[in-house]
């Protein structure tokens, strides 16, 4: 369809409309593309006259709504509905190709062709019928062909009404009627699923025959075909048919709805067995009668034109006792002789009951009928259709004021047993008709009078729902819409929301329900349901744009507070995320407990930021603490060496009271613990030596064992040890004023406590004291030996720091020694490059040009690596000869040995009072050897003397290596047995005693 001559196309924001493709009763269908995704849509737009018509607004949402909810390939699918220019749009798919009422005008299709068609219709009607929704309008007109030969559903009221050929001269359409099912051609409400299978078989009949199954030229010969006409027999009308597909046709036209399909996916299964040359799951002595073209219909067309001829004979009668002309002598042989065969007929049936059959036989016997008896038959004709009309008419007044009573009473579906099953008895025992349909054609006025009657049900049943629909806006627009809107001004979203969603039966209104069936309720409330629908849709709408506003809030706060965690400028950023939020809610108006669950992000948003933000202040806080915990651990590291224990349990006890450390909390428990142990520790120890001080101790100091007493303890003092050689003060912590006692001199006075410790508790006291006294391998060798120790929290928590501890010590003294050794080689190479241009030469040397090819390779470069090979090589040249001479010299003993392995032997005398480079110190010469001064009174003034001392260091660069010095002490013999023997090296003392 063109646009018509100077029409202006609208204009709709989004779309482009590009032509006209159809035009209806309500609006107009134009092609066009939508902008934002270049897609082709068709789009519905309500003619200007209608804008202010809410029924067909209602529709057109209504339409729009239902297509909405399919979804299925062959339901043309729903896109968008809106306003313009104050007129109501629905766009939808647009589907290219021809309606099947256009492509029936060619003729019918052939059977396969026209099933390929029908099986995804019927699909499209089960997916419709499983999700609630009747089409009511299903024809071929309806129904659309693409290119590809797919069928679509669509529902476009009368837009191409214009096209339509069952047109009547006044521009009605009676193209519905001709497919639409009995029960909805008596009330369109009672309209569901199964009459959406009547009109789909009536469509696939008009497919297939090339033509509706009822027809006519008003709608009320159509709609009494479709109430009361026998289905004509499609095999009739299309003999190529197969069976299958007559059955499966049939039973979809089934008058009674019980009888057809119980749902369209059984009509599918049966149409792919028809396609499959099997046979349908139908009966045919399940289906209803047909009306084939027997000799009872052609009968009573003859008879419809005897009737004819019988009274315009009867009009003009010669022989009439009041014609003017004298009866002559064979007057009387215009009289015909009797028929037995009517006058059989005549006798049998003479009670007005027996209309149906006499009119039967009277059909029956018109082929064999003399035409010398055609009058007589005609007479009788128009006698018994005179009584006929007489007890036809005789029913009218009793069920016209039945019909009115119930009617009044809003009894709709009593009316409906009067005009149906109940006029149906009544004519059966005043006629002998059985139904409205077995009437003769001279009975039509009776159809139409029940027609009429059919008609006063309905727009009784209208004006009810008519009724309904006016209260139910009054009420919406007077009371629910207002208590909604007031609800939303005063920031009740969700109450708001809830009062617009209840449902019908929540309704506070008084509704006059008498007569109304589900389905007509269903489209009352449905109308209803769509405006609230509508008004929830901009509700959600503006809550959106609320929660848009508080979620922004909350990000916008949320980052802020981050930032402050961050740099520990706030400790309660929760709360002051919450004051924000409150704040936002209050200035939106948005009442607590008031939001609208599962719509927005607001909330959500704020759920995740409190989230986020109780995670940063936990693992902030959880680094402060640790931090804290490490700085703690520093600041106290002196008390520790000092064995300070008792203040270090006072500061780790006070620690455990800041509640933001709870993070660290077990570890400064344990700190606690182990500095309560340690200060037991000591205090047994000091026990220990209250047990020594009146009975003898044996006590190791420095290595040596020493015999003594403790004088009696005083508290705040170091402990005073007596023995032979003095007094040795000992301070168990540093603030005793002495230095500290060594770790083994604690230990030993701790074992002789009078209080015994369990192995398990020893161990790990004594694991803890060696490790803050820095033996970290004793510690570890104390757990490795007693397992219950190391598995108690202390012990784990001690392994874990040994670990550590060892690992570090082993990692830095090995960063150390690569340093050092390598500072010292580069050192040693300079040193050494510079000696030899020099010309000078040291002992060593060699050695340690030696070391440095073969175990610092990678420090030096190539030509590095030459030079030194080239100085090892000059020096092992002048080696041999200057080796001897330079310890000769330096050394000066009494003789020089050079031995294997590049080792000499020095041999020194004293019998003279000068011995090589030996210093005698104090001791003197008195012929035969080296003396001593007498015995000192005590070990530290005998240490205090000087011995005899060579001095290795000021003649040889020990820097280069370990050097091994094998010592041979030969005493003379007149001297007799040695008391002791004291050897000091590179700052060791080692004690010899002698027995006598």
């Amino acid at each position: 369809m063109k646009q018509a001559e100077g029409a202006p196309l609208p204009e709709i924001p989004g779309y482009t409309i590009e032509a006209q493709i159809g035009r209806g009763a309500t609006g107009v269908v134009y092609r066009a593309i939508q902008v934002a995704v270049s897609r082709p849509v068709a789009i519905k737009v309500l003619h200007p006259a209608l804008v202010g018509t809410e029924r067909a607004v209602a529709r057109l949402k209504r339409e729009a709504r239902t297509a909405g909810r399919l979804s299925h390939p062959h339901i043309v699918s729903a896109i968008d509905l809106g306003r313009a220019d104050g007129r109501w749009w629905f766009a939808m798919e647009l589907v290219e190709g021809h309606s099947l009422l256009e492509l029936l005008e060619d003729g019918p299709l052939p059977e396969d062709e026209a099933i390929e068609l029908f099986l995804p219709l019927a699909g499209a009607l089960a997916h419709a019928q499983e999700v609630g929704v009747t089409h009511r309008d299903i024809k071929p007109g309806n129904i659309l062909v693409d290119s590809s030969r797919q069928p679509r559903l669509v529902d476009l009221g009368l837009a191409f009404a214009e096209d339509d050929p069952l047109l009547t001269r006044a521009g009605g359409t009676l193209g519905t009627p001709c497919y639409i099912s009995p029960e909805q051609a008596r009330d369109a409400a009672a309209a569901d699923s199964r009459s959406d299978q009547w009109s789909l078989g009536a469509t696939l009949f008009h497919t297939v025959c090339g033509r509706p199954p009822f027809a006519g030229d008003s709608v009320a010969d159509i709609l009494s075909g479709v109430l009361y006409a026998p289905v004509p027999d499609p095999r009739e009308l299309a003999p190529q048919l197969s069976r299958g597909l007559s059955l499966v046709i049939r039973k979809c036209l089934s008058r009674d709805p019980e009888k057809r399909y119980g749902t369209c996916n059984e009509l599918a299964r049966d149409l792919r067995r028809v396609r499959a040359r099997r046979a349908p799951e139908i009966r045919s002595q399940d289906l209803e009668k047909t009306s084939g073209r027997g000799r009872s219909r052609i009968y009573w067309l003859a008879a419809a034109g005897a009737l004819a001829l019988a009274v315009l004979l009867a009009t003009w009668q010669p022989w009439s006792e009041h014609s003017t002309t004298p009866a002559g002598p064979g007057s009387a042989q215009l009289a015909p002789e009797s028929w037995p065969p009517l006058d059989d007929v005549v006798r049998r049936f003479e009670r007005p009951e027996e209309l149906k059959a006499a009119l039967a036989g009277l059909a029956g016997i018109y082929p064999s009928l003399p035409e010398q008896h055609r009058a007589g038959w005609g007479r009788e004709q128009v006698r018994l259709l005179g009584q006929l009309d007489e007890r036809l008419r005789g029913l009218r007044a009793p069920l016209e004021a039945s019909l009115s009573a119930v009617l009044a009473d809003r009894d709709f579906v009593g009316a409906e047993r009067l005009l149906g099953a109940g006029h149906g008895q009544e004519l059966l025992q005043a006629t002998g008709f059985g139904e409205l349909g077995e009437l003769p054609p001279e009975a039509a006025g009776h159809l139409s009078w029940h027609v009429s009657q059919g008609a006063r049900l309905a727009a009784a049943r209208k004006a009810a729902r008519l009724e309904l629909d006016a209260n139910l806006a009054a009420w919406r627009d007077g009371v629910l819409l207002p208590r909604v809107g007031e609800l939303i001004g005063a920031g009740r979203w969700r109450s708001g929301l809830a009062e617009l969603s209840r449902e019908p039966g929540a309704w506070d209104v008084e509704l006059d329900l008498r007569g109304l069936g589900e389905a007509e309720l269903r489209v009352a409330y449905g109308n209803l349901l769509g405006v609230q629908a509508e008004r929830r849709l901009s509700i959600l709408r503006a809550w959106r744009e609320l929660d848009a506003g508080l979620a922004q809030v909350v990000s916008e706060r949320s980052a802020q507070l981050e930032t402050a965690l961050l740099r520990r400028e706030t400790g309660d950023a929760l709360g002051l995320l919450a004051e924000a939020f409150e704040q936002a809610r209050g200035a939106a108006g948005l009442r607590e407990g008031e939001e609208i669950p599962g719509v927005g992000t607001a909330f959500a948003v704020l759920a995740k930021a409190e989230q986020r933000l109780g995670e940063l202040a936990g693992e902030y806080r959880d680094q402060d603490a640790r931090a804290g915990f490490i700085a703690l651990e520093e600041r106290t590291a002196p008390l520790w060496l000092e064995r300070d224990y008792g203040e270090l349990a006072r500061q780790w006890t006070l620690q455990e009271e800041d509640a933001w450390r709870a993070a660290v909390a077990g570890q400064i428990a344990l700190r606690r613990a182990e500095a309560e142990h340690l200060a037991a520790l000591l205090e047994r120890a000091r026990a220990g030596a209250a047990r020594g001080v009146d009975s003898p101790t044996e006590l190791w100091l420095g290595g040596i064992l020493y015999s003594g007493h403790f004088r009696p303890p005083v508290a705040g003092e170091a402990l005073v040890f007596e023995h032979a050689g003095g007094l040795r003060r000992l301070a168990l912590d540093s603030a005793e004023g002495a230095p500290l006692a060594e770790a083994a001199v604690v230990e030993q006075l701790a074992e002789r406590a009078p209080r015994e410790l369990g192995e398990r508790q020893r161990a790990l006291v004594l694991a803890l004291f060696h490790y803050r006294e820095g033996d970290l391998p004793a510690a570890r060798r104390l757990l490795e030996d007693t397992p219950a120790a190391a598995a108690t929290d202390l012990g784990k928590d001690l392994e874990l720091r040994l670990r550590a501890a060892l690992r570090n010590a082993e990692e830095q003294q090995a960063e150390r020694d690569a340093w050092a050794r390598a500072q010292y080689l580069r050192l040693k190479r300079e040193r050494l490059a510079r000696a030899t241009a020099l010309g000078e030469a040291r002992s060593g040397e060699l050695a340690l040009i030696g070391r440095l090819l073969d175990e610092s390779r990678d420090a030096f470069s190539r030509a590095e690596l030459e030079e030194l090979r080239e100085m090892r090589d000059r020096r092992l040249q002048r080696a041999d000869r200057n080796r001897l001479e330079s310890l000769a010299d330096l050394l000066g003993p009494d003789s020089l040995e050079s031995l294997p392995g590049d080792r000499v032997r020095l041999s020194f005398s004293f019998e003279k009072a000068q011995a090589g480079a030996w210093k005698p110190g104090t001791w003197t010469g008195d012929g035969l050897g080296w003396v001593g001064p007498s015995r000192p009174g005590s070990d530290l003034e005998f240490l205090r003397r000087t011995a005899p001392r060579l001095a290795f260091g000021e003649s040889l660069d020990l820097s280069a290596g370990a050097l091994d010095v094998e010592l041979t002490v030969e005493q003379l013999r007149t001297s007799g047995p040695p008391d002791s023997l004291v050897i000091s090296a590179a700052g060791f003392h080692a004690v010899l005693l002698g027995s006598r």
